[in-house]
């Protein structure tokens, strides 16, 4: 084959030189399209573990946070609310449950002081209170109510989706309202504020 090669004309040659030039050129552009596919999904890793390293480190920080976000404990008990009177005590939960869900990355729409006589006499305050946000927002507020200290009881959730799915393809997160009344234990029985 080579020898017929040599021996054809100047023009099937130059055809065959072309031919071969343009088989090179492009077999050389296949290898540096399969570089850069390779280079691009490389970074394209590197950015999805840097992605879940600021996750992780946003976890490690909202710990440490969560830890530093507990009520101060009331000298006498530790288990009860303290304050000079309910208007204290309210506003010191407020304050601590909107500092719980800015960091959680939520919204506070509305805050309703709760006051009642609970069991054994013990005079009860808290809040009702409606945020808006996303699954894990509702789900860390609610585990920094119940790890508080002083003791916080979760009397009532209510949950509602305000995400409506327009397309079966669609994976939006599900963006949440929800309604929680806690309450606290601020003093002993009969025992006036």
């Amino acid at each position: 084959m080579l020898a017929s090669l040599m021996n054809a004309t100047n023009r099937t040659q130059r055809i065959v030189a072309l031919v071969f030039a343009v088989v090179m050129v492009a077999g050389l552009a296949g290898v540096i399209q399969m570089a850069v596919t390779s280079l691009y999904s490389g970074y394209t890793a590197i950015d999805e573990k840097r992605a879940l390293l600021g996750k992780l480190k946003a976890i490690a920080t909202a710990g440490v946070s969560f830890e530093a976000q507990l009520l101060p404990e009331n000298d006498g008990n530790p288990m009860l609310l303290s304050g000079e009177n309910e208007a204290v005590m309210s506003a010191a939960l407020q304050s601590w449950l909107q500092d719980v869900v800015g960091t959680a990355g939520g919204q506070i729409n509305s805050v309703n002081n709760v006051s009642e006589t609970g069991e054994n006499g013990f005079r009860m305050i808290g809040l009702k209170a409606n945020l808006s946000g996303s699954m894990e927002v509702v789900h860390r507020t609610i585990a920094s109510i119940e790890n508080n200290q002083p003791r916080l009881f979760i009397k009532e959730v209510v949950l509602n989706s305000t995400y409506q799915q327009t397309s079966a393809e669609e994976n939006l997160p599900a963006e949440l309202t929800a309604t929680i009344v806690f309450l606290g234990a601020s003093g002993a029985p009969g025992k006036p504020l």
